[in-house]
Formats: C-alpha cells, sequence, structure tokens
C-alpha cells in the first residue's frame, strides 16, 4: 500500500506575508487522506495496517500542520471517528491549526456498523481511549468550526476514557476560538465499572499538563447523558488533569456559553462548565505552583443538569487549589432558565472549590437579564455560591468586590426542602464538627460600599453588613 500526502496549497498569510503550506479539506475523502496522514506520521505498530515509523514519517503530513475545512463535513456511515484516533493506549498528538472557517463536521463515533442497523452494541465504541474530532492535541490552535447537530460519540467504556466533541485530550497549550458544539450533538457514555475514570466534556475531555488555554466565543449547546460511573463531566471540559510534574496552568474562558443538556447518575462528578480540576497534592508545592482561572464573560444559559447524586453547580463540582478572578461587569452570568436538579448536596456555582476566589464587581449575576433559573437539591445542605469551602489541605479566600453579587430574588428559584445548612456564600468553610479558630478554615471576605467602616449598633442596610438576596 502507497499512502501519499495529502495535497496542499501555498499561500501568502495577509498578516505576516509569509507563504504557508495549508492542507485543503473539501470533502470526506480529503478528511480521511488527511486523518490517516496524521494517525501514521509516527507509525503504527498494531491493528491491521502497520507501518515503520522510521521509514514513513518523510513521506506524509506534519503534525504540525495548517489544515482548513473548505465546506461541510457529514462522517455518518462512513466508520471515520475524526481526525486521529489512539490505537488503544496511545495515538499521534495534533499539533498544528484547523481552520473551520464557519463550516461544520458531523460526527459519528460508535454509529451502526451500516446503515439501519441498530442492534445493541452493533457498533458502539469499547476500548478506545480517545474519542472526539481530535483524540489528542499538544499546542493546538482550533478556530471558528461547528460540531453540528445530531452528531454523535456513542461510548461503552471498558477502560479509562477520554470524550469530547473537539478534543478528547488536550496536553500543552490549547486555542480554541469561535467553536460551536450545536443542539443535538450528543454523548452517550455507559461504563458502570468504578475502576476505570472517565472524563467528558461537552468541547473538551480533559486538560492534562495543560500550560496556556484560551477558550474564546465558544458554544456549548449539546447533550451528555448515559449510566457511566466513575466520570468527571462537564459542559465545557471534563477535568483538569495535571500530571504529577505539571500541576501550573493559566485557564481563560471569554465570551462563551453553555447550554444544552447533562444527565449523569450518582457515583460521578458533575459541573456546568469544567467538572473538576484537580489537586496537587502536598502544600508545599503551593507557593511556587500557579494555577489560574480567569471568568471574563461565561454565560451559563438554557442549560439543564440532572444529576442522581450529590452535584456540582452551574461552573463546576470541585476546583482544587486554583485562583479564580471573575472579571468586572462580564466575569460569570447564569440565566436563561438555567435548572440544575440534584439528589444530593450541590450548589449554585461549585460544590467544592478552594484557592483564591477573586469577584471583582459586577462578577457574578444569578437571574440576570430578566431570565429565571433554578435550583431543586435533595441532598441536606446548600452554599449559593459554594457548598464545601474547604479540603484536606486547603481552603477558599473568597473575596467580594463592592457589587461583585448581583441576585435576581424573583428570576432565582430555590427547592431546598431538606437542607438544614445553606448559605448565599459558602455553607461550609470548615469540616463539619470542626473548630473554627483552627488554622486551615476558609476565609469570606466582603467589601463595604466605598470601603467605609462597620457601623457597629447600627441594623440592616444601615449597618453596612452583607444584606441577604434570596
Amino acid at each position: 500500500v502507497t499512502l501519499a500526502k495529502t495535497p496542499v496549497t501555498t499561500e501568502t498569510n495577509s498578516e505576516t506575508n509569509e507563504s504557508e503550506e495549508i492542507v485543503k479539506i473539501e470533502g470526506v475523502t480529503d478528511l480521511v487522506k488527511t486523518a490517516l496522514n496524521i494517525q501514521l506520521n509516527s507509525g503504527q505498530l498494531t491493528g491491521v495496517l502497520r507501518c515503520d515509523p522510521s521509514t514513513i514519517s518523510s513521506t506524509l503530513r506534519s503534525t504540525g500542520d495548517i489544515i482548513s475545512l473548505e465546506g461541510d463535513i457529514d462522517l455518518s456511515d462512513t466508520g471515520i471517528t475524526g481526525l486521529t484516533r489512539d490505537d488503544t493506549t496511545s495515538c499521534t498528538d495534533f499539533k498544528g491549526l484547523f481552520r473551520g472557517n464557519g463550516n461544520s463536521i458531523k460526527l459519528a463515533v460508535g454509529e451502526s456498523y451500516f446503515a439501519g442497523n441498530s442492534a445493541n452494541g452493533n457498533g458502539r465504541i469499547y476500548r478506545h481511549r480517545y474519542n472526539g474530532l481530535f483524540a489528542r492535541t499538544d499546542g493546538a490552535t482550533i478556530q471558528d468550526l461547528e460540531i453540528s447537530a445530531a452528531g454523535s460519540i456513542n461510548v461503552e467504556a471498558l477502560i479509562e476514557a477520554y470524550i469530547g466533541n473537539v478534543v478528547a485530550q488536550a496536553t500543552g497549550d490549547l486555542n480554541l476560538s469561535n467553536v460551536e458544539v450545536c443542539s443535538g450533538a450528543v454523548i452517550t457514555c455507559d461504563g458502570t465499572s468504578t475502576s476505570v475514570t472517565k472524563y467528558i466534556g461537552g468541547i473538551v475531555g480533559d486538560l492534562s499538563a495543560a500550560n496556556d488555554v484560551e477558550i474564546t466565543d465558544c458554544t456549548f449547546g449539546g447533550t451528555i447523558s448515559g449510566t457511566a460511573k466513575a466520570a468527571k463531566i462537564g459542559g465545557m471540559i471534563g477535568a483538569v488533569s495535571n500530571s504529577a510534574n505539571d500541576k501550573a496552568f493559566d485557564i481563560t474562558i471569554g465570551d462563551s456559553t453553555v447550554g444544552g443538556s447533562v444527565t449523569a447518575a450518582s457515583g460521578n462528578e458533575v459541573g456546568g462548565a469544567i467538572a473538576v480540576i484537580e489537586a496537587t497534592g502536598a502544600p508545599s508545592s503551593y507557593p511556587s505552583t500557579a494555577r489560574n482561572l480567569t471568568l471574563d464573560g461565561l454565560t451559563v444559559s438554557g442549560l439543564t443538569m440532572n444529576v442522581g447524586g450529590a452535584s456540582g453547580g452551574f461552573l463546576g463540582h470541585k476546583w482544587y487549589e486554583t485562583d479564580v478572578v471573575f472579571t468586572e461587569d462580564e466575569g460569570v452570568t447564569v440565566s436563561g432558565g438555567s435548572n440544575l436538579t440534584a439528589d444530593g448536596d450541590t450548589a449554585g456555582l461549585v460544590h467544592t472549590a478552594t484557592g483564591y476566589w477573586n469577584v471583582n464587581t459586577g462578577g457574578i449575576n444569578l437571574g440576570g437579564n430578566g431570565n429565571a433559573i433554578a435550583v431543586t437539591s435533595g441532598g441536606t445542605s446548600f452554599g449559593l455560591l459554594v457548598n464545601n469551602g474547604h479540603s484536606d489541605k486547603s481552603a477558599i479566600y473568597l473575596e467580594l468586590a463592592e457589587d461583585a453579587l448581583t441576585v435576581e430574588k424573583s428570576k432565582v428559584t430555590l427547592a431546598l426542602s431538606s437542607v438544614n445548612v445553606f448559605d448565599e456564600l459558602v455553607a461550609y468553610t470548615i469540616p463539619s464538627g470542626g473548630n473554627i479558630m483552627e488554622n486551615g478554615q476558609g476565609i469570606v471576605s466582603i467589601a463595604t460600599a466605598g470601603h467605609a467602616l462597620l457601623k457597629m449598633g447600627a441594623y440592616g442596610g444601615d449597618a453596612l453588613t452583607y444584606q441577604h438576596k434570596t
């Protein structure tokens, strides 16, 4: 079998005035050629099609190429799962630039082997570790792309699995701009074994060894569901799971929207935007490890979450040791009829959070723009922002600037029939039954109007103390 390089076009970049080779995908055939070039570039030592990496890589396209999508692509009935894929244990990382040019790709991962045959299990993915348009990326840029409605990823995870419509697992830098996962795009993940973890994100399954990550003008409007256990499930990102040797990251989410629906059984970690940001480990590593998340115009609108146990909030489930900035007058808005239902303890934004939260003026708006939101919890504790502000090794420092939090009371419905611990900010800042005077507790700092001193002996708003909003 002779496999030639995918044809390229040489063009001049209008910004840099330099010539660049561009791989143009005009149809399914071009996509298949490009996918094979990328996947076989570093060799293939397992499966039916095998090749020696020492003799083949010079004849194929590079994983760092510029790829341009010239029209809409429908992968239904092709057997093609994306541009890159794994061989159960490893895969080729895409390191280049993908230009969608506003075009769409319809995924069909785990569909029936042939049209019309929907027999149980026929065509389903069982042992592919990385599932998405890009199995793995390392330093990639993906822009102006639509994952179209009616596309699907269907996995029953018998091994550790990473699942994302755009990227299954991203390492290093990642830049996503103007990427939309449309309503009707579906991820279904089953697999009830609790011994294998599933990382499931509407856009990216997992950020591992992440460095600088920029997500701008992106939208998730699809559906995530299934019977999976031991899963980390987020509307945008399943988890930030940096390795033991690389704990630092700088993630910015700007002018982006999370909607659609997320349905999960008990025994999972679920959040609207980023489900889990994993902990670093020993406290001695904290001072030298920068872990930054900036939320600069993140809107949760029309998101429906149904979770069969304890759940994260409209932003996340567990965000450990992360400094979060909610930017001024942009930050985060939750509205648009968003609805969260959980059988266990939950929170409005994040269930468990540690690190420094810097909420600037106008940084958080709940029920804004006149659109209602609702939370129904069957648990015993609830925090409107955070439920649990501590862990074994760290705690939250929540700093609210003047007028940082806006709650449209008439638009926020809380059904908390079993809750006996409630707080509008953080429900728990110490372990249950702990001593608040001992070191390790969370701290909440609230700026008064004009940073004036509290008026002792005054009542209500005259005292300049925090006034409840629900």
